[in-house]
């Protein structure tokens, strides 16, 4: 009787030491599929940010930069200036 009893406990507690790993493995699983559908978030963000900035900033929409700005103001005196000589050559007003 005394074996019997001893095989009992020992297949419980091989049961219980199963089931144990068998919770380790699913929290394991649970915690990858976390932290890939966390992935996947901040991919679908950037991917969403990206088309934002694809699309509007050609446009001129999401500002420019400190570059740019420079530049195009550069052009407009530059433009200014050669219009100013311009009308000057044809009206006749330069000096050789």
């Amino acid at each position: 009787m005394d074996k019997l009893n001893l095989e009992v406990i020992g297949g419980i507690i091989a049961i219980a030491i199963q089931a144990g790993v068998a919770v380790w493995w699913a929290s394991g699983i649970s915690s990858k599929m976390f932290h890939i559908e966390h992935e996947i978030m901040k991919l679908n963000m950037n991917v969403e940010q990206n088309t934002e900035f694809r699309v509007l900033w050609p446009r001129g929409e999401m500002g420019a930069l400190p570059d740019d700005v420079k530049q195009d103001s550069a052009i407009t005196v530059l433009q200014a200036e050669l219009h100013r000589l311009r009308d000057r050559l044809e009206s006749g007003r330069c000096s050789k």
